[in-house]
């Protein structure tokens, strides 16, 4: 059911930066659900996916918790996909 849940939601903010916004707002809750083979990652990819708005204004709080992440999960390629969009926006390195 969960992995319904964020296959639906990933396709959902695909292409809505609004959408995207909103669901913003229950990433730590989506954290806990990492590395759970529930597609979390995925959905979290893909809200921050070229949406430089949420990407400049990144909490550093969950910015650590990727880099964290990458060390402590056998470094799974997804987390560091996952950084990879942190660090981009449509080609360019994000900047604060």
């Amino acid at each position: 059911m969960c992995v319904l849940s964020y296959k639906l939601l990933k396709a959902m903010v695909r292409g809505s930066a609004r959408f995207a916004l909103m669901l913003s707002e229950h990433i730590p809750f989506m954290q806990t659900h990492l590395g759970e083979r529930l597609n979390a990652s995925e959905t979290l990819m893909e809200i921050f996916q070229n949406n430089r708005s949420l990407l400049e204004h990144l909490n550093e709080e969950i910015l650590s918790y990727f880099v964290k992440i990458c060390g402590t999960k056998k470094r799974h390629a997804q987390y560091l996909d996952f950084l990879c969009v942190l660090c981009l926006c449509d080609g360019t390195p994000v900047t604060r």
